[in-house]
């Protein structure tokens, strides 16, 4: 990961680029490709520069994906491939902090175009809107447009990329008031309160789209305490024993042996707000 900057500074002072894909379809790993690729650099509050292009993706897009985007095969005619933009889009985001919505969706995608272009993975701070929102909020759902909907921000463009990144710009804005009522915070403060984490250099290792503390565990199959939230919105304690991690359509869950249940379990990594060794 990157060095970061000093974390007594305010967070005002580090550049925050927000970041949003649009795709062919849902899984990279069975060849599903990058159409729109957008960033929003933003610092002290303020939107300073923006970053969009459409890509010819070389595969046609699914009909669920068009469905969603209103991107076209048509529209990409003639438009760059991602290797021809992906230089001056990994320069545009320096070394800011990366802010998505559901983080490991986009960074996934963009971490096997990066490969496949032979450039190398960006190792910036990754900030996740949809944890936070996942461990501060109770709602019944925690997508970009129930929470902008939540806090009445309007998303005129959704499901485009650029105004995808604007709309969980203004949603990540909410959180922080929330979350910091009493004014901006440290970069510190900020990163112990959002748990960040480094983009894994290989996303294709199904343990690398965990953040870097349960890997271990996952790996050597050791008991954790782990607080969940289901999706009915109840917390719940619990102590598991973990055994593997499986990635299905854009979520990441934990397999792992429920000792009150005494079952076999799969719980959604956005949904499990804390952990830590049963031992502990």
């Amino acid at each position: 990961m990157m060095s970061l900057p000093d974390p007594t500074i305010p967070l005002a002072d580090v550049d925050l680029v927000f970041i949003d894909v649009e795709t062919t379809g849902l899984y990279p790993v069975f060849g599903d490709r990058i159409v729109e690729l957008a960033g929003l650099k933003v610092r002290d509050g303020r939107e300073i520069d923006e970053f969009c292009e459409l890509l010819d993706p070389r595969r046609p897009i699914s009909p669920g994906a068009a469905a969603v985007n209103g991107i076209t095969d048509e529209m990409l005619l003639g438009r760059p491939l991602f290797g021809e933009v992906a230089a001056a889009f990994l320069s545009f985001v320096g070394e800011a902090f990366i802010v998505a919505h559901n983080a490991p969706f986009d960074l996934g995608f963009l971490s096997v175009e990066l490969r496949a272009a032979g450039l190398p993975q960006p190792r910036n701070q990754i900030i996740d809107t949809l944890q936070i929102a996942r461990r501060y909020l109770r709602l019944p759902s925690h997508s970009l447009g129930f929470l902008a909907r939540h806090f009445q921000v309007p998303a005129p463009d959704a499901h485009r990329a650029l105004g995808d990144c604007r709309t969980t710009f203004q949603v990540f804005r909410k959180l922080m008031i929330g979350i910091f009522p009493d004014g901006e915070p440290t970069v510190g403060l900020f990163l112990d309160r959002v748990s960040g984490w480094s983009v894994p250099e290989d996303r294709t290792d199904p343990l690398m789209l965990l953040p870097p503390s349960l890997r271990g565990p996952v790996k050597r199959r050791e008991s954790m305490i782990i607080d969940y939230i289901d999706a009915s919105g109840n917390k719940s304690t619990r102590k598991v024993l973990l055994k593997e991690v499986a990635a299905m359509r854009d979520y990441v869950y934990l397999v792992a042996y429920c000792y009150a249940k005494q079952a076999e379990r799969t719980f959604r990594l956005d949904r499990i707000v804390r952990w830590e060794p049963a031992d502990k």
